[in-house]
């Protein structure tokens, strides 16, 4: 939820209401938490957190913003619910709005703000197989562009073929060290990993706009001073 709230923070008030709303999942909480410690360090004075039946009731203020994380399914039942209350939010920003099949799930997503692990035409340089060439292997055999799931899948494969080549052998064991030094790029975005934890720690969530019926990327002022590397070990 950074470049939302970055992009919320440079764009408007940050006295205005917060309203951030999970559901009961892991991942729902851990994006909720995360975006509401965010928000304090950025200055936001009125951030509420909690279960999206608690968030999303009719005792709200006229000028709000609203915040969901959950499964494609509760994000998308969270967005509908809050667009019917006497006061619907001014922003909506969900996670689920950050791929394709979110403008089937709601009515009308123009104007919604989405999360998305990556968007088309980035631009950036990447490990073996490049984006264009991703995107026009995936239109030919599906005759659509691809969500960010597909592209993570294809980047997934592109790491675990390079790690391979540079141990010689595909046992489980091998490739770690291989993984463990890159500091690269590939048609998905930046990829470095913690040696220790294996947990990512370049990636970045690229923040979307609906724009009638497609999303549209919107670049944040971090993103834009945020420096590429390109370096395979």
């Amino acid at each position: 939820m950074q470049p939302f709230l970055s992009h919320l923070a440079a764009s408007a008030d940050p006295t205005a209401e917060l309203r951030i709303a999970h559901r009961k999942g892991r991942f729902g909480q851990q994006v909720a938490g995360g975006a509401e410690a965010y928000a304090w360090q950025l200055g936001f004075s009125h951030v509420s957190t909690g279960p999206a039946a608690a968030i999303l009731s009719d005792e709200l203020p006229e000028d709000w913003v609203l915040i969901t994380a959950g499964t494609f399914e509760e994000d998308t039942e969270t967005v509908t619910r809050a667009r019917c209350l006497a006061h619907p939010p001014r922003v909506t920003c969900a996670v689920a709005a950050g791929v394709r099949e979110f403008r089937e799930a709601v009515e009308s997503p123009d104007g919604t703000f989405g999360i998305a692990q990556w968007s088309p035409e980035s631009g950036q340089p990447a490990l073996l197989a490049s984006e264009r060439e991703f995107l026009d292997a995936y239109h030919a055999t599906a005759g659509e562009l691809p969500g960010y799931p597909a592209a993570q899948a294809a980047a997934t494969a592109v790491l675990a073929v390079h790690c391979a080549r540079q141990a010689g052998r595909t046992d489980r064991e091998l490739p770690w060290p291989a993984v463990a030094a890159l500091d690269t790029s590939t048609l998905f975005g930046a990829f470095k990993i913690d040696q220790a934890t294996g947990a990512q720690v370049s990636h970045r969530t690229v923040l979307i706009r609906w724009a009638g019926e497609e999303p549209i990327a919107i670049q944040t002022q971090a993103e834009a001073t945020q420096p590429t590397t390109l370096k395979a070990g």
